[in-house]
């Protein structure tokens, strides 16, 4: 994937659309005793299911849900594939700490936000779709393998997330992914540096006008430490 060309390092291959890691119907928000529950993770590409099934219409392969909450994170990471054969194989989104993340304090985050929890308890069984607004991997971690500083990869991923999303065709991409799986409510947890978190908030601000859009920090940098206070904020448009 690093080839040597003129003096200059060149990364081949890493974008092209057999390493994109697909969307996923992961989990299910789910009432307990009059709680919200967050169903063990089950994860399917949401090319494999319709995204319109709702609870009563779903193929036998789909569980049954009643609305949808679109999670947004920001790009996989290393947990997001796997080596096969010397080859990257993606996976599914928020594999490794992220997913365990989400797992453990979604609930909480959703309850942050009066509004929506009122809304999505109204609507239980509710589905939940994992989305990366970049679906290649940015951290480009495949190629240097965490060799470089923290400062260093955290800078080129940002470098690069940002040069991946000013392509239209992968904004326009996004917002089809999006606008497919038919969100009643967005919740963007793309990182919280610079202005990732904002750009895609506007982005989608000002081209899905029908859905609640919510947004917080991501999971990887702030969820698991047990200080934090979790919180999701109404983007007004």
């Amino acid at each position: 994937m690093l080839c040597a060309e003129d003096g200059q390092f060149r990364v081949r291959g890493m974008f092209d659309a057999e390493h994109r890691v697909p969307d996923s119907d992961s989990f299910r928000i789910e009432s307990e005793d009059g709680e919200m529950l967050l169903s063990q993770r089950r994860d399917a590409t949401l090319t494999s299911c319709s995204p319109t099934a709702v609870s009563g219409n779903a193929p036998s392969s789909v569980r049954a849900y009643e609305a949808t909450l679109v999670v947004l994170l920001e790009s996989p990471h290393r947990d997001e594939f796997e080596l096969s054969g010397g080859s990257l194989v993606p996976s599914v989104p928020a594999n490794g700490t992220t997913g365990s993340a989400l797992a453990s304090r979604l609930i909480e985050v959703i309850r942050s936000a009066r509004r929506l929890e009122a809304k999505i308890v109204k609507c239980l069984p509710v589905r939940v779709v994992l989305c990366n607004p970049v679906q290649f991997q940015a951290s480009l971690y495949a190629v240097h393998h965490a060799r470089l500083p923290k400062k260093c990869r955290a800078f080129l991923k940002h470098k690069v997330w940002c040069a991946l999303w000013s392509v239209e065709a992968i904004r326009r991409d996004f917002l089809t992914r999006v606008e497919d799986a038919n969100p009643h409510w967005i919740l963007n947890a793309c990182v919280e540096e610079g202005h990732l978190n904002w750009e895609v908030s506007s982005f989608l601000a000002n081209n899905i006008v029908d859905v609640e859009l919510y947004r917080t920090v991501h999971p990887s940098s702030r969820w698991q430490h047990p200080s934090w206070i979790p919180w999701c904020k109404r983007v007004m448009r």
